[in-house]
């Protein structure tokens, strides 16, 4: 998933600005999904 901001352009600050943005989100989905996981086995266990 991903939001482009309303006032988006496409200027090399805007890209380097929400790269760097969106990789830090991407890391927190994927700890996220990670922690989900192993909570569910956890639970089963």
């Amino acid at each position: 998933v991903s939001l482009t901001p309303h006032q988006y352009q496409e200027t090399e600050h805007h890209q380097q600005i929400y790269r760097a943005h969106f990789v830090e989100k991407g890391r927190e989905a994927a700890k996220a999904a990670l922690t989900i996981g192993k909570t569910r086995a956890a639970l089963a266990a």
